[in-house]
């Protein structure tokens, strides 16, 4: 399929969950998955287009379910890792790479963000969308994912729901992860609001001695960009 055609084709499938959840009130949580799985599509489109990337290996970290890099590995034929601290949803990625063709490509591996198996300089591109909050030790675990980043290559790391949705929809989206994380724990919801400001990226940064990155923030995302020279 052409970069234009999936485009369309997930455009296409924005427009159908948004009249979905509104004339068929769907329940909220299947809805906020659907959701979720379109914004992590879409900054894997994003990703593509700025990163240009289309070969070498990729690391996402966190992955869970794998939306974000088995998307990046069918538009750019990029071989992912997959890696995630919980068995259960890396079952669950394997099964979603496979559905998509990529799983020759994408491969599930179960580790821990602090303590990467890769050897030095390993990964072209490493990823992670909505785990870093939750991370216990987020200086550390940037230290290593700088540690196995190739020299030249870009980390992109954060959480939010990219540029391509409409502004409604993602005030939307955000209210009901709000809503989610504060029913999973009081501390669990404390953690993620501290991590999404730019002060808290800043002193991790700090703590791990990363000084070539740049910040992206906005009411909705917050990323930081890594490099390595």
């Amino acid at each position: 399929m052409e970069k234009r055609e999936i485009e369309q084709s997930l455009l296409t499938r924005q427009d159908a969950m948004i009249c979905s959840s509104r004339e068929k009130k769907m329940a909220i949580s299947d809805w906020l998955k659907e959701m979720l799985v379109l914004a992590n599509r879409l900054i894997a489109r994003e990703i593509f287009e700025r990163y240009c990337v289309n070969d070498g290996v990729c690391l996402d970290v966190g992955c869970g379910l794998g939306w974000m890099g088995i998307e990046l590995s069918r538009l750019s034929g990029i071989q992912v890792v997959l890696l995630d601290i919980n068995r259960d949803v890396l079952s669950k990625a394997r099964l979603n790479a496979c559905s998509h063709g990529v799983n020759v490509r994408c491969f599930p591996l179960r580790a821990d963000a602090h303590h990467l198996p890769f050897r030095e300089e390993t990964m072209n591109l490493i990823i992670s969308r909505g785990s870093i909050f939750f991370w216990e030790d987020p200086p550390k675990a940037l230290r290593d994912i700088h540690r196995v980043l190739k020299k030249n290559g870009m980390v992109f790391i954060g959480g939010g729901f990219g540029r391509k949705l409409p502004s409604n929809l993602k005030k939307e989206i955000l209210r009901e992860v709000k809503k989610a994380i504060r029913n999973h724990s009081a501390e669990a919801f404390k953690k993620w609001k501290k991590g999404r400001e730019i002060e808290s990226f800043r002193k991790w940064l700090s703590e791990a001695k990363l000084s070539c990155y740049r910040l992206i923030k906005d009411p909705f995302d917050i990323w930081v960009e890594i490099t390595k020279t």
